[in-house]
């Protein structure tokens, strides 16, 4: 059964159209990177015990895509997490506490 994935609205708010070339090319909408990496880090908050592996998983996947964001795109995360503050006190805390179980500074 398919679960609704929480925080979607934050995750799909203002996405990117990119050009998909498998198969016959056609324009895709998708997440903003950073949105996404963020959104990793709030969704491994959520994440139970027995699910120990998936919630390393979404930190280490963050993670590889903060660091390759910092580089290349360092006001997107910002904007990130700007707009992420908006969604509320709840939202940043979670996020300070997979920064910190990650020991990923942003």
């Amino acid at each position: 059964v398919a679960q609704p994935l929480k925080y979607l609205d934050y995750l799909i708010e203002n996405p990117l159209t990119v050009v998909m070339v498998h198969g016959n090319p056609c324009l895709v909408k998708v997440p903003q990177p950073a949105r996404f990496a963020l959104h990793k880090l709030i969704i491994s908050q959520e994440r139970s015990a027995i699910s120990a592996d998936k919630k390393r998983k979404d930190i280490a996947q963050a993670c590889a895509l903060l660091a390759l964001l910092k580089e290349d795109r360092p006001g997107e995360i910002e904007t990130a997490k700007e707009d992420l503050a908006k969604k509320g006190n709840s939202w940043v805390k979670k996020l300070a506490v997979a920064c910190q179980e990650g020991k990923i500074k942003i």
